[in-house]
């Protein structure tokens, strides 16, 4: 027996969203099993996102209606939090505008209308460039730092940090444009932006390092936080020789000053990152007890080129 209609949305959108339940059939493509716990509602919600389906269903016995009207939010918010984290997911850039659920008795429908920014071409074409970067750059006699290294000093003396082709005004003058800021066609917020146009935000810095540490055989992590001001902030943790340590590429990244980049914040301590005005929740991530000791070239960038050009990336079209 039908009991309660009402639209949810997840993803970009703020506002809730008044659908007709007459709409259901036509926006159905696929369907799963009940779904029963919340680890099987993230798997299957990530399943969908990543094979780019528009239109899907999951049906569930969990009680999500319930819990969102009770305001008991945190259960339901673990499940987008680890798809927000998921680099895939971010460089796909997706919208739910248009989703409701319906609740029965029994179990309850939730029917996902999916718009992504990005196109499987763009993914697919941006993976061929993670591939062919790491067989250029990564080899298997190369210690964690040195792999850490190539792909810091990589991303810091490539690319630039941009508010996107509208500039850093228009960006700020209200939080829609500051969600839907592009360099060419991509969000300034994925690592599409930062290979096929050499820039983006911190979000896109750390989405690349982590793909490319990733690939290079590296544990990393991707962390969300806070700056001055209680301003957002994305940075990573890369395991190096058994221990975890901060990177900080954004803050590398000098943009195309008289040093291209530096290593202010190359593989540092938690200590080091409160510091230094880095905040956030030390339970959610390992513990980094120490810096790393480096040896840094003060000349390293001033003549550094890679062989790899960022137009070589056409190749994977």
């Amino acid at each position: 027996m039908l009991v309660l209609c009402h639209a949810y949305l997840f993803g970009f959108n703020d506002a809730l969203e008044t659908v007709n339940v007459e709409q259901e059939e036509n926006n159905v493509v696929s369907r799963n099993a009940l779904v029963s716990t919340y680890d099987g509602y993230y798997k299957a919600i990530k399943k969908h996102l990543y094979k780019m389906d528009k239109n899907f269903t999951i049906e569930t016995t969990l009680k999500l209606d319930r819990e969102l009207r009770k305001n008991k939010m945190e259960k339901w918010n673990k499940i987008f939090d680890k798809l927000d984290k998921d680099t895939r997911i971010m460089n796909m850039r997706y919208d739910t505008k248009g989703s409701y659920s319906i609740t029965y008795d029994s179990h309850a429908k939730y029917v996902y209308a999916v718009k992504y920014d990005s196109s499987s071409k763009d993914l697919k074409r941006y993976d061929k460039f993670i591939n062919k970067w790491n067989r250029k750059h990564i080899d298997s006699e190369m210690t964690d730092e040195e792999k850490v290294r190539e792909i810091h000093d990589y991303i810091v003396s490539k690319c630039n940090y941009s508010y996107g082709d509208k500039g850093e005004k228009w960006f700020y003058k209200n939080s829609k444009n500051a969600a839907n800021a592009k360099l060419g066609k991509y969000s300034i917020y994925t690592s599409l932006a930062m290979v096929f146009e050499n820039g983006g935000v911190c979000a896109a810095y750390s989405n690349l390092f982590y793909d490319l540490a990733k690939k290079a055989g590296l544990e990393v992590k991707y962390i969300r936080g806070t700056i001055t001001n209680s301003r957002r902030h994305a940075w990573n943790l890369v395991k190096v020789d058994g221990k975890w340590y901060h990177l900080d590429a954004t803050w590398d990244d000098n943009n195309g000053g008289v040093k291209d980049y530096n290593y202010n914040f190359y593989l540092k301590s938690d200590k080091y990152m409160r510091e230094n005005d880095h905040l956030w929740n030390p339970k959610s991530y390992p513990k980094c007890k120490e810096s790393y000791e480096i040896e840094e070239d003060e000349d390293a960038s001033d003549d550094f080129e890679y062989e790899y050009d960022m137009d070589d990336s056409d190749d994977c079209e």
